[in-house]
């Protein structure tokens, strides 16, 4: 759903009113609208499909980073708790071992980064 990686909230409502499947996702990825919204920080967009039944703790298929994940890496700190607030796992791991809190330090995201550390009782 390209609409959401637009954050044409319009354009994926319509979508969705008229069956689009919230958690389908690109062949061979496994990227979901609501990471394609997440990485650009369209927090509307996320939060219309989070209410559609979006899955947040869906995974990519070729790494298993997820929508938080994403969030975190572009420092989109609204789409960020938004997604923290519809239960994603912060200590979920990519096929890497990578974890959330480390893909907001590698993109020097600290605001989220910090956000981890202090509310969600996150340790690296």
């Amino acid at each position: 759903m390209s609409a959401a990686n637009c954050g044409d909230l319009a354009i994926v409502r319509l979508l969705l009113n008229a069956g689009a499947r919230v958690n389908a996702g690109l062949i061979p990825s496994g990227l979901t609208a609501l990471m394609m919204a997440s990485k650009d920080g369209h927090t509307e967009v996320t939060q219309l499909l989070l209410d559609r039944g979006a899955d947040p703790t869906a995974a990519c298929s070729d790494d298993h980073s997820n929508a938080l994940m994403l969030a975190a890496s572009w420092g989109h700190m609204g789409t960020f708790r938004l997604l923290a607030s519809f239960g994603t796992d912060v200590a979920a791991k990519t096929v890497g071992d990578e974890t959330v809190q480390d893909f907001a330090i590698e993109s020097g995201m600290l605001e989220i980064a910090d956000w981890l550390d202090t509310v969600a009782g996150w340790y690296s």
